[in-house]
């Protein structure tokens, strides 16, 4: 499937460009709010592949300097037509100067040896202790699956050995592999939660004990959320890796 026709397929409609839910509004403050400079205006966050722009939108909201990257003509005008900057790609920027590089569901469409690249030129562009964040369907779950193969542009399936290696070879300290956070934004939604989560460790034990013993992921939900961070100037002086910089506690 080529994208020519991928906008009408994933339904976006061109009147709703740049604009966000109240789920995506929380989704954004919670994994990407955190991990940029306290001041938030005048930070610079690139997003590669931003599809119908509900992040574009939420970080122009927020005072942010945002900048797209995207390779479907339809999208980019769409983006452009709503005053959104649009560059063709990471190499046309000045080193060391974003704060964030982002990619929501887009490590999946592309081949290994560009998505070595783009990270690569992500490190170049991010200032020292900037961040890359993605989310992708968890190739370690078996339960991605129609995440997965739903989508025939997909032709990469990311576990956790996948993209530790990924950020080895491209400069990027692995700091945390895990779930999207879940924030229920309802009263039945924050009763059910904590079952859900009850029965997913369950599962986790299960097959923990029955099947892949230390190998197991820790998480089997649909996405992974990936935050990834470049060294920081002191970092690199000192030779040592910062707290943090193994990967984290993973929630389920």
């Amino acid at each position: 499937m080529s994208y020519e026709a991928y906008a009408n397929w994933k339904g976006w409609d061109a009147a709703e460009f740049g604009q966000f839910n109240r789920g995506e509004d929380v989704f954004y403050n919670t994994e990407v709010k955190a991990y940029l400079p306290s001041a938030l205006s005048g930070s610079t966050v690139i997003e590669i592949g931003f599809g119908n722009g509900s992040f574009l939108g939420w970080g122009r909201k927020n005072g942010l300097t945002v900048i797209g990257i995207e390779i479907q003509p339809v999208l980019r005008e769409r983006a452009e037509q709503s005053g959104f900057p649009v560059i063709d790609d990471l190499r046309l920027l000045e080193p060391l100067s974003v704060d964030i590089v982002a990619a929501f569901d887009v490590f999946e469409h592309i081949p290994y040896d560009s998505l070595q690249e783009m990270c690569r030129q992500a490190a170049r562009v991010l200032k020292p202790g900037g961040y890359l964040i993605a989310r992708f369907p968890n190739g370690d779950s078996p339960f991605a699956l129609p995440v997965q193969n739903g989508d025939p542009t997909h032709v990469n399936a990311i576990g956790a050995g996948f993209i530790g290696e990924l950020m080895r070879s491209t400069g990027f300290e692995l700091r945390e592999l895990r779930a999207p956070t879940e924030t229920p934004l309802h009263l039945r939604a924050r009763l059910v939660l904590p079952i859900k989560k009850l029965m997913r460790s369950a599962v986790r034990a299960y097959v923990r004990f029955a099947f892949l013993g230390a190998t197991t992921p820790s998480t089997f939900h649909l996405n992974y959320m990936m935050i990834a961070r470049k060294p920081s100037e002191i970092d690199a002086g000192n030779g040592k890796s910062p707290p943090g910089a193994r990967v984290t506690a993973l929630r389920a």
